[in-house]
C-alpha cells in the first residue's frame, strides 16, 4: 500500500468552484453556504446517512474533539443525488458582529449520533485531529459567504491511505494506473486544484481565465460527476510553473507520447523523434494504425476501443468559454505537453471522435486543454529484435534451426505468404517443403521463400526475414522456339502452348497488316481517341522491342482491318481461357469474374507465375513459354510499367464487355493468378497474337 502522510491532507478545497458574479458581499450575507462533496477513497456515502454540520462563533483551535459544542447544527439525510452531486448545508441567521467563525462538517457513517471513529470529518482547511492538537488552526470563515468542504478524511484516521494501483493528488482525488510499456499512466484526466507541494491553482473562468498568464484552471461542467469523469482543464502556463500530479508523477513531454504512441502503434512511420520536428499547426499520425481509435474511450460517442487501458475522455476546450466536450458535436480531448513550441503556444496532443490518428502540434497557451500524469515503468525492459533465421536448402526443402524466443514463424515465396505453411520440426531443426505448396511444372523454376521469425506482444520484435533461392526442377519439356514478322518487319519469337502457337512478346507494330498507318497519340489526345490508335510511352528502340507498344481496344477490331501479322490475330476471352486451362489445368476458378474488377484465377497452381517473365522483378519463370513483360497502362500518361513499384502487363482481348468497356487479362508482380477484369476502351495497352 502506498501512503500519503497526515501532515500534508490538511486542504480540502473542492475543485472548480467559482464566485458568482451575483455574489453578495460576504460582510453583509446573513447565511454562510457550505457545499459538501465526498470522496475518501474506502469509506462511500451511502444514501440515507446523515451529515452535520458544525458552526462555532469562536476559535476552537486546541479543544478536545469530545468537548466541541456547536453554536450552530445543520442536519440533512442523503440522497444518491446528493452523492453524486453534492450538498449545501446553510447555516443562517449568521452573527457577522463576531469576529471568528470556524465550521466543521461530518458524515455519522456508523448512525452512532457522536462523531466517532470512521466518521468523515472535516474543517474547512484542517483535519479534526489536526485541530484538536493544536497543529492546524481552522480558518475564519467571517469574511465568506459560501465554502467547499470535501470529504476526504475519516476521523481516527492517521494516514490517508492510497490503495494499490492508486495514486492521489493534493486535493486526494484518486486516479488509476495502468502499465503501457515503458510509462505508468494515470486512466483519468487532472482534477486538482493545487500543486503537489499545497500551492493553489487560480481558478477562473470566462474572460479572466482566457486572460491569465500564469496557472489557472477552469471547471466548465455543472456536476461533481462531471468533473470526476472529464477532469478539470488548465492552461499551459499551469505545466510551467510546478508539478500538479500525484507524488511520483509528471506532465508527459512531447517525447513521453511519442514513446506511448510509438508503443501502441510501433509500425508507424509519421510519428516524430522529439519536440524539434513538432509541427505548428496540427498533424495528424497514425490513423492507418488506427493509433487515436486505440488510446479512446468506447464511451460518449468518442470513436475509440481503448485497447490499452489509456480510456482518452473527450474533455473539450476552454478560451473564454467552453468547447467541443463530451456533449458537443465535435467531441475533442486536447492534451498539454510539458514543452513548449514557442513564447506564446505549448505543444499538444488532439483526440476527435472522428479520427483514428492523433493531432500533433501547438496552441495558445492561455487555452484550457486536459492534463495526464505519468511516470517511468521501472519493471519495463525494451523490446528487442529476434535474430533472422538462419536458411540452408536441401533439394525444395528450406531448414533453419529453431529460435527458442519466436512465437512461430511467416513463411513468402516470391514476395506471397503462405497461409498456414507446414513446417516440421525435428531436434530443435525446423523444415519447410517448397512442394507443400508449389507444383512441378513443364520448365524449372526457381523460388525466393523468405522466412521470418515472430515475436510476442511483450518482449520481442519480428525479426528481419531470411531469404533463400529454391530450384523446383521442371519435367524438361523445352518450349520450340519459331518467328513470325509483322508489316513493319518486325521480328517475333512464337511457342506452342497445348493446342494454340502464342506471340511470346508483345506487339509493336505501327501499320495494320494492309499497311494502313495507325495514328499514333499521346496524352489527353490518346485518352480521348474512339478510333484505333497506339502510344509508344517508352522513345527507346531496346525499350520498344522489349516491352512493345500500348494499343487502344479500338486498333484490335478495326473494320476490315487486322493489327496481327497475316494469319494471326487478336485473342477473344475464350482463347484466352484455352491457354489459361492448358497451364492449370487443376484450377477450378478460371470463369470467375466481377465486374470490371480484376478476379485473379488460378493463383493455387501458379497460373500467373508461368504466364510471367522473371524480368523486372515481375515474378515469373525465367523461362515461361508465354514469357509475359511488364508493359504497364496508358490513359494520358504511363502507368504501373516495369519501372513502377505496381508492374503489371495489361492484354487486350476482343470481346466487350459493355459500350465503354472491354475485357482484358491482368498479370501483377505480387499476384501468382491472371487476373480477368475489364478496362475503358480508350486504354492503352498489351496486344499479344495468337495463330489462326
Amino acid at each position: 500500500m502506498k501512503k500519503i502522510l497526515y501532515s500534508i491532507i490538511a486542504a480540502a478545497a473542492i475543485a472548480g468552484c467559482t464566485e458568482s458574479p451575483e455574489a453578495p458581499k460576504a460582510e453583509t450575507a446573513t447565511f454562510i453556504d457550505v457545499n459538501v462533496t465526498f470522496a475518501h477513497p474506502k469509506i462511500k456515502a451511502e444514501a440515507g446517512m446523515i451529515i452535520y454540520g458544525w458552526f462555532f462563533g469562536k476559535d476552537i483551535t486546541s479543544v478536545e474533539t469530545s468537548q466541541l459544542v456547536p453554536d450552530m447544527e445543520q442536519t440533512l439525510q442523503l440522497t444518491d443525488k446528493h452523492i453524486a452531486d453534492g450538498c449545501r448545508l446553510t447555516f443562517e441567521p449568521v452573527d457577522r458582529s463576531k469576529s471568528i467563525m470556524q465550521i466543521l462538517v461530518w458524515l455519522d457513517n456508523n448512525g452512532s449520533g457522536t462523531l466517532d471513529e470512521d466518521d468523515l470529518a472535516m474543517f474547512y482547511n484542517a483535519t479534526v485531529e489536526s485541530v484538536a492538537s493544536g497543529e492546524s488552526t481552522p480558518v475564519n470563515c467571517s469574511s465568506l459567504y459560501a465554502l467547499d468542504i470535501k470529504l476526504t478524511k475519516a476521523y481516527g484516521e492517521k494516514e490517508f491511505v492510497v490503495p494499490d494501483g492508486k495514486a492521489a493528488d493534493a486535493d486526494l482525488n484518486l486516479y488509476t494506473e495502468v502499465v503501457i510499456g515503458p510509462h505508468i499512466w494515470l486512466k483519468e484526466n487532472l482534477r486538482t486544484t493545487k500543486y503537489q507541494d499545497g500551492k493553489e491553482i487560480l481558478q477562473a473562468s470566462e474572460a479572466a481565465f482566457a486572460s491569465a498568464n500564469t496557472a489557472a484552471c477552469v471547471n466548465p461542467y455543472g456536476t461533481s460527476g462531471e468533473l470526476e469523469t472529464f477532469g478539470l482543464l488548465y492552461n499551459w502556463f499551469t505545466v510551467k510553473e510546478g508539478n500538479p500530479c500525484p507524488e511520483g508523477y509528471r506532465i508527459p513531454s512531447d517525447a513521453d507520447f511519442i514513446a506511448l504512441e510509438k508503443y501502441v502503434a510501433p509500425a508507424a512511420d509519421d510519428l516524430g523523434t522529439d519536440k524539434d520536428d513538432a509541427p505548428e499547426k496540427n498533424v495528424t499520425r497514425g490513423s492507418s494504425y488506427g493509433l487515436a481509435t486505440m488510446l479512446k474511450s468506447a464511451d460518449y460517442g468518442f470513436g475509440g476501443t481503448d485497447d490499452f487501458g489509456f480510456c482518452g475522455l473527450p474533455g473539450g476546450i476552454y478560451a473564454t468559454s467552453f468547447d467541443q466536450g463530451a456533449t458537443a458535436g465535435t467531441k475533442t480531448l486536447a492534451i498539454w505537453t510539458s514543452d513548449e513550441f514557442s513564447s506564446s503556444k505549448g505543444i499538444r496532443r488532439l483526440f476527435r471522435a472522428t479520427w483514428e490518428g492523433v493531432g500533433r502540434g501547438a496552441d495558445t497557451k492561455a487555452k484550457g486543454h486536459s492534463l495526464r500524469c505519468m511516470r517511468d515503468n521501472p519493471d519495463f525492459v525494451p523490446k528487442q529484435d529476434l535474430p533472422a533465421p538462419e536458411l540452408t536448402v536441401e533439394g525444395t526443402v528450406v531448414r533453419w534451426r529453431a529460435i527458442a524466443e519466436a512465437s512461430g514463424y511467416t513463411i513468402s515465396i516470391d514476395g506471397t505468404a503462405v497461409q498456414n505453411p507446414a513446417v516440421s520440426e525435428t531436434e530443435g531443426t525446423l523444415s519447410f517443403d517448397v512442394l507443400s505448396v508449389k507444383e512441378v511444372q513443364g520448365q524449372d523454376i526457381t523460388y525466393t521463400v523468405t522466412v521470418s521469425a515472430i515475436g510476442d506482444a511483450d518482449r520481442w520484435n519480428t525479426s528481419a526475414p531470411a531469404s533463400v533461392k529454391v530450384l523446383v526442377e521442371g519435367k524438361g519439356e523445352e518450349p520450340e522456339v519459331t518467328y513470325v514478322e509483322d508489316i513493319d518487319g518486325n521480328k517475333y519469337e512464337t511457342v506452342t502452348i497445348g493446342s494454340q502457337v502464342w506471340m511470346r512478346e508483345h506487339l509493336r507494330t505501327t501499320k495494320y497488316s494492309d499497311g494502313t498507318a495507325i495514328d499514333c497519340l499521346s496524352g489527353t489526345e490518346f485518352e480521348t481517341a474512339t478510333a484505333g490508335a497506339y502510344v509508344n510511352p517508352y522513345q527507346d528502340d531496346e525499350k520498344t522491342a522489349k516491352y512493345g507498344l500500348l494499343y487502344n481496344w479500338y486498333a484490335t477490331v478495326t473494320e476490315g482491318k487486322s493489327l496481327c501479322p497475316d494469319g494471326w490475330h487478336v485473342p477473344s476471352d475464350s482463347e484466352f481461357r484455352v491457354l489459361e486451362a492448358y497451364l492449370a489445368p487443376e484450377a477450378t476458378d478460371l470463369d470467375n469474374v466481377n465486374g470490371t474488377k480484376n478476379v485473379f484465377r488460378g493463383a493455387a497452381q501458379g497460373l500467373g507465375k508461368m504466364m510471367k517473365s522473371d524480368s523486372d522483378s515481375f515474378g515469373g519463370a525465367s523461362d515461361s513459354a508465354f514469357r509475359a513483360y511488364a508493359g504497364g497502362t496508358y490513359s494520358n500518361a504511363l502507368s504501373k510499367d516495369a519501372s513502377a513499384s505496381t508492374k503489371i502487363c495489361v492484354l487486350w482481348v476482343t470481346d466487350q464487355y459493355d459500350d465503354g468497356y472491354a475485357w482484358r487479362r491482368m498479370l501483377q508482380h505480387n499476384q501468382d493468378g491472371s487476373g480477368r477484369g475489364a478496362a475503358k476502351k480508350s486504354a492503352g495497352q498489351s496486344v499479344r497474337c495468337v495463330k489462326d
